[in-house]
């Protein structure tokens, strides 16, 4: 997706916005995969989510772009909604983490934590 791969009809980035976007979200995933795929342990939970914000927040950038440069090319695209539900979504996502962490010591999630984040 970086890149692109023209033989497969995957195309470029549209935008250097949209290549520096992806580029970031692939040097932080870069970072998080070997202990999402690695030996499973509290440790590593607790270094997956020090790192899970910056994830996201880079995720949600590479969004609000992608859609900031669709609607430059087609303001009729619903790109907007789509965006709102993939937040509501990983929103969603974020707090059912959190109550499952909640469950285990060692990790900093309160009950008003989650509240706030709604």
């Amino acid at each position: 997706l970086k890149y692109g791969k023209t033989a497969e009809g995957i195309y470029p980035p549209a935008s250097q916005a949209v290549a520096d976007s992806l580029f970031d979200v692939s040097k932080l995933w870069a970072e998080v995969e070997p202990l999402a795929t690695g030996p499973q342990s509290l440790q590593s939970l607790a270094a997956i989510m020090s790192q899970s914000t910056s994830v996201s927040s880079a995720i949600h950038a590479l969004e609000d772009v992608l859609v900031d440069e669709a609607w430059k090319s087609d303001p009729s695209l619903q790109g907007s909604k789509i965006v709102l539900a993939s937040k509501q979504l990983a929103l969603l996502q974020s707090m059912c983490r959190d109550s499952v962490l909640m469950t285990r010591n060692g990790f900093d999630v309160t009950t008003e934590g989650i509240a706030e984040s709604m």
